[in-house]
């Protein structure tokens, strides 16, 4: 060994890297020897040499629960290629570990190795013991000795612990390597000493494989037997960044090697067990036994069967770090491997970029994506995709409308190549996005709405505003402008950027289009200025006209609350009148603006714009149409509704009954200026006065369907008319009396009236009246005051007579005092009685006294 190499195992050996509590076992080798007939025999003649006694520290206090934990830490021996790590304060003193840490007499001792030799020679002495197999040994303290590598057993605490630490690793051993989870699980705790060993803590190696692990290593002591002796020399053993990577070293090993085949895809403990050892994992004759306890207190074969039940298809996962990967749907994140509502987080929309630093395995093998804020989420492909590194240059969320940047070609797939090459889009081009797609390369692309597909990519399209057909797009070379406006001096309108004014009627020339960062075009004018490309601001001279009326619509319709004007020259001396939107305008003419525009002149000589998009061609009956708001209708006549304000079949859609209460959020207008209803459903019913009626607001205290027959519930009038006046005022009905219906009338505020069979008008409020049974003559409907009952007959603690409202029985012949009349839901009479409870009020039943 060189000298800078044996300094640094003494070093490590004073500062304490060796944990006294826990000695790490004896490991295997890379070596793909087998046993011979000679080992098998030593190991069986060693067997008898062991016995629980010698297992069990002579002081030992533990409980049950411990003692099993300490034994299942009794440590492994490997084949030829064997380990001892030593523990905290604690050193090999053997022959031949002397030898390998002093240095020749020759050589003079440095003051370090001196000051390591005095730690080393106050440290309690350790005794090899080969005729226990190279994996014993005893440790002389204080005159008392112990014969286990574990010098202190774990707690319960500790071993939950550890084995929730490594138990997706196990899982995930199974499924890439088939190495049963509680052989893994079991060797792990047994080798690592229940990860307290210092090989384990020191270089996260659970199985002490030697070797190196992507160049990493540790030097530590091992006992291997040359020239008929155990001879401690120092070797190098494997280090890694975590558990987890030595946790899938181990299955990588067994499987490299190919004595262990046996090992390999076996589903019995008890024969994986049996054929590690017989593979020569360890000579320990005890050594599938320490296994097989360890596994059975431990109830590991759960894991074995969590990993034989589930199957995760791991060709759907992500099993390699994609670095980059966009989400393909929504879908949430945890805050841990275990996905639950306990570590449920936040939710990543679809399109959401995000990076990733690992893959990590749930407790089943499911693998998950380890995100650069450390959160996780699902590796499955059909939620993730593993995307292009430079993804932050395309669109990842559907932009909805774009704008061609440069001319470009559409494809007919994600995959762009030749064959799949289409149509040309010029540039300025606008188009309508669907959705995002990828290429198999996790290319994002454009899906447009005619399943064509562009590209994705910032430097060639340009999302664009939802109201894009506001705005010119292409250059319109020249502009006259329609209000007063600001030029800017960049695309980004602001403070900073506003310049000068351009007043209404100013003609500006155009050289091109540039977008805002939202997506707003502007018009880059020949001055270099920037002006608004709204077409609500600016006209193009010459082919823009059909956003106006040329021809006398005859009538209009407001669409939003806008000006009139005494001249065809708008500006603030000609302002006049505001008109409010839904104002209904008769048209008598078109004249125009000194900058070509037209204007709608009105009959009483005011102007107003011709603009379709502030103003409307209605029908001429416009008259018997709702042209406001009613807020609630109600149905006068069954009647479709229909999917947009064009009514034909195509749009067609469910039949509203009369009588039917619909809430109405809007008017909108049919090509052809008919107004239409825009329901809160996003249907559209008809606007027209003959059939539907503007109803008052608590409609639903009212009935708005025939009742048929009704009772009076307080002295109220009749009426000529559904208009309700002292002109109209008729009758008084007494309360109690009942009514034939044969319809229901609305007044012109939209208040329902119950029509009677005699052609008078009585409310329709049900406070007022209320709906009963066809035989209600059957009845009592005044308080008869005191009843006789005919025959037995149970009262009941509600209006709605049960078997579990049934109260007191009154025998034929009783007097009851009655203080009033209820209904129920289907208008049945009851009689209220003093108490408060009720009786029928069938005259079959009681009469009045």
């Amino acid at each position: 060994m060189r000298a800078n190499e044996k300094n640094k195992l003494l070093l490590v050996l004073m500062s304490g890297v060796l944990t006294f509590t826990a000695m790490p076992s004896v490991y295997a080798s890379n070596s793909s020897e087998t046993l011979t007939s000679e080992k098998s025999k030593t190991i069986q003649n060693n067997s008898s040499s062991l016995s629980e006694s010698a297992l069990n520290d002579s002081e030992q206090t533990e409980t049950d629960t411990n003692t099993a934990n300490s034994e299942n830490t009794s440590s492994a021996i490997s084949d030829d290629d064997t380990t001892v790590n030593t523990s905290d304060n604690e050193t090999i003193t053997s022959e031949s570990s002397n030898e390998t840490t002093e240095k020749s007499s020759s050589e003079e001792k440095t003051p370090q190795e001196k000051a390591v030799e005095e730690t080393l020679a106050n440290l309690p002495k350790m005794e090899l013991r080969p005729d226990l197999g190279p994996g014993y040994y005893q440790v002389e303290s204080e005159s008392k000795t112990r014969s286990k590598r574990s010098l202190a057993a774990p707690t319960m605490s500790n071993t939950e612990l550890f084995l929730s630490q490594i138990k997706a690793g196990a899982i995930s051993g199974w499924k890439k390597y088939k190495v049963l989870p509680s052989l893994t699980g079991a060797q792990a705790a047994l080798e690592s000493g229940w990860g307290s060993s210092g090989l384990s803590l020191s270089a996260n190696n659970l199985f002490g494989i030697k070797g190196r692990y992507n160049g990493q290593f540790e030097l530590w002591p091992t006992l291997e037997f040359i020239n008929g002796q155990w001879v401690t020399v120092n070797a190098e053993f494997r280090k890694y960044p975590s558990w987890k990577e030595s946790m899938e070293d181990h299955g990588k090993f067994l499987v490299e090697n190919p004595r262990y085949y046996k090992v390999l895809g076996e589903k019995d403990y008890i024969k994986a067990t049996n054929e590690i050892w017989l593979a020569g994992y360890a000579t320990d004759p005890d050594y599938p036994g320490k296994l097989q306890r360890t596994i059975t207190y431990n109830n590991l074969t759960v894991w074995d069967a969590e990993a034989f039940n589930d199957n995760v298809d791991l060709t759907k996962y992500y099993t390699e770090n994609p670095g980059t990967i966009v989400m393909k749907k929504d879908d949430y994140q945890y805050n841990g491997v275990e996905f639950n509502s306990g570590t449920k987080g936040k939710l990543n929309k679809k399109g959401t970029v995000l990076k990733v630093k690992g893959i990590s395995y749930s407790a089943n093998g499911t693998p998950r994506l380890q995100l650069s804020n450390n959160a996780f989420i699902t590796a499955h492909k059909s939620n993730v995709l593993k995307t292009t590194s430079n993804i932050n240059k395309f669109y990842t969320d559907n932009p909805g409308k774009i704008v061609m940047k440069i001319d470009d070609y559409a494809f007919s797939g994600a995959e762009f190549d030749d064959k799949t090459r289409g149509k040309l889009y010029k540039k300025g081009a606008i188009l309508n996005v669907q959705g995002i797609e990828y290429s198999a390369a996790g290319t994002p692309r454009l899906l447009l709405t005619n399943n064509t597909y562009v590209t994705a990519n910032k430097t060639k399209v340009q999302k664009v505003t939802s109201n894009i057909t506001n705005f010119y797009t292409g250059n319109p070379q020249k502009i006259v402008m329609k209000i007063d406006d600001y030029a800017f001096s960049s695309a980004e309108f602001n403070d900073k950027t506003q310049g000068k004014t351009y007043k209404k009627g100013a003609v500006l020339n155009v050289k091109g289009i540039e977008y805002s960062s939202a997506g707003i075009p502007r018009l880059l004018l020949t001055n270099n200025l920037y002006v608004t490309a709204n077409k609500a601001k600016v006209q193009k001279v010459t082919s823009n006209i059909a956003n106006f009326y040329t021809t006398n619509p005859g009538k209009i319709v407001m669409k939003i609350n806008d000006y009139a004007f005494k001249s065809a020259e708008f500006n603030d001396k000609t302002q006049d009148k505001t008109y409010k939107k839904g104002t209904i305008l008769n048209v008598k003419g078109i004249e125009y603006s000194a900058a070509g525009t037209p204007r709608l002149l009105l009959t009483n000589n005011l102007y107003v714009t011709a603009n379709k998009a502030k103003v409307q061609k209605v029908t001429s009956n416009i008259a018997n149409f709702h042209t406001t708001n009613p807020g609630k209708i109600v149905m006068k006549i069954n009647d479709y509704s229909f999917k947009s304000a064009e009514f034909n079949d195509k749009t067609q859609d469910k039949t509203y009954k009369k009588g039917t209460i619909l809430n109405v959020k809007g008017i909108e207008y049919s090509a052809a200026g008919t107004p239409r209803l825009l329901l809160t459903n996003n249907l559209y019913v008809t606007a027209n006065k003959a059939k539907v009626q503007k109803v008052t607001s608590n409609i639903a205290n009212f009935y708005t369907e025939n009742p048929k027959k009704i009772v009076m519930k307080i002295d109220d009038y009749a009426f000529k008319s559904a208009e309700f006046n002292d002109k109209t005022q008729g009758k008084t009905y007494k309360k109690g009396t009942v009514l034939n219906v044969k319809g229901i009338e609305y007044s012109a505020a939209g208040t329902p009236r119950l029509l009677l069979t005699n052609n008078l008008y009585v409310t329709a409020n049900k406070a007022k009246v209320q709906h009963t049974i066809a035989n209600v003559a059957q009845y009592y409907t005044v308080d008869p005051g005191t009843v006789i009952l005919k025959r037995d007959e149970y009262q009941h603690n509600s209006v709605s007579f049960t078997q579990a409202t049934k109260g007191k029985l009154h025998k034929k012949g009783s007097s009851l005092k009655t203080k009033g009349i209820a209904f129920t839901k289907t208008g049945y009479p009851r009689l209220i009685l003093n108490d408060g409870n009720y009786l029928t009020a069938n005259k079959d039943y009681v009469e009045k006294k």
